[in-house]
């Protein structure tokens, strides 16, 4: 019954942090070079086993690296924090990635990542989030219908690692994917909407999580 109890509480907290921040198509996109592109971004998701919901807002930047054959070597550094559940557990994270984003044509491109996050959670139970790491990979494409309005695709995966207060190195897997949207305000401010559904997974288990995953942003390039 432990052995159960333990399980759920591991499978609730796999889904109180966001895997892989979801991808921003003014963000990651190509002609970002020697620009810093900052973004503040706000997240939602949904219930997790225990019926709790969580969100957090953090920044997320870009540069843009080397430029060469209509393509962009990036890379991008991001923080974030907020809350889960109604016992309202709080946790900060930081994370980096260093990415390749080709131009296709004049309205299309596609972008791969290599990523890591880590991240801190205060708690008050031995089955609290205590820290967590996680890296993977994520690709992107996006296609521009208009000079004010790119849509694209996006799918990731991730190797987890979780501590709880009272049992550390917890191994598991986060995959997902989603449908990311940029919205020109300005010619260097974009409204950024991404919705998409991921899955947690803890390995040699059948523990496994789905939900939702929504996320809003504004872009700004200096």
């Amino acid at each position: 019954m432990k052995k159960i109890a333990l399980s759920l509480a591991v499978a609730g907290v796999m889904s109180g942090a966001l895997a892989s921040e979801a991808p921003n198509l003014a963000n990651v996109a190509p002609g970002n070079y020697g620009k810093f592109v900052p973004t503040i971004d706000l997240h939602a998701k949904g219930k997790d086993i225990f019926g709790d919901a969580s969100f957090g807002i953090g920044i997320d930047g870009k540069f843009g690296l080397v430029q060469a054959l209509s393509g962009e070597l990036y890379l991008r550094v991001a923080t974030q924090g907020g809350y889960k559940g109604a016992s309202a557990q709080r946790y900060i994270s930081g994370s980096g990635g260093l990415g390749w984003s080709q131009k296709l044509s004049e309205n299309q491109f596609v972008a791969l990542e290599a990523n890591y996050k880590y991240g801190v959670a205060t708690g008050g139970k031995l089955t609290d989030l205590k820290n967590w790491s996680e890296y993977g990979v994520t690709a992107t494409y996006g296609y521009k219908f208009s000079d004010w309005f790119t849509m694209g695709a996006s799918g990731f995966y991730d190797k987890t690692n979780y501590d709880l207060y009272a049992v550390k190195g917890i191994k598991g897997s986060t995959y997902g994917f989603g449908v990311p949207l940029s919205i020109s305000i300005t010619k260097t401010g974009n409204l950024n909407i991404y919705g998409g559904y991921q899955t947690q997974k803890i390995d040699d288990s059948n523990i496994k999580k789905s939900q939702p995953v929504v996320s809003l942003g504004v872009t700004v390039k200096f």
